[in-house]
């Protein structure tokens, strides 16, 4: 009867490890990403300040094509902001087809009375770069900058 338990074990087990050979890989290729959040995780605090005492900056983020400048989405402004700061992006949708494009995530201070102060720029990343892992969440870095990008795949 033991031996027959652990023909039974060790069959099982073989079963299971035959069957998982392609565990944690996607059946199918994604066809879509969806960007449904970026949050600014930190900025340089020594970006370039057009003016002398503001506070705190009153953040909003741009996505852009970084080839074309063509621009996906505004957040709206958030006042006197401390980082972490989350914003919502209202889900920009990257077609399979579209995956290779490289985008640009910008961080400015908006200003009321003068041009708006970048405070981080150069973020870029594919969607093509994401693809494998198919990350819910991803950081993007440039120097002191950090932004995390809230991510759905389909």
């Amino acid at each position: 009867m033991r031996e027959l338990r652990w023909i039974a074990a060790a069959l099982l087990l073989v079963v299971v490890a035959a069957g998982c050979e392609s565990c944690g890989e996607p059946v199918e290729p994604a066809q879509r990403m969806v960007i449904h959040a970026v949050e600014v995780i930190q900025y340089d605090p020594n970006y370039f300040e057009d003016t002398v005492d503001e506070g705190l900056p009153d953040l909003y983020v741009e996505i852009r094509d970084h080839a074309s400048q063509y621009m996906y989405f505004t957040t709206v402004v958030e006042d006197e902001a401390s980082v972490p700061q989350w914003f919502d992006v209202e889900a920009i949708s990257v077609e399979r087809e579209n995956f290779s494009v490289v985008m640009e995530i910008l961080v400015f201070d908006y200003d009321l009375a003068t041009t708006q102060d970048p405070i981080a720029i150069g973020l870029t990343f594919s969607p093509a770069d994401f693809e494998v892992d198919r990350p819910e969440t991803r950081t993007v870095l440039v120097g002191a900058n950090e932004v995390l990008l809230h991510l759905n795949w389909y």
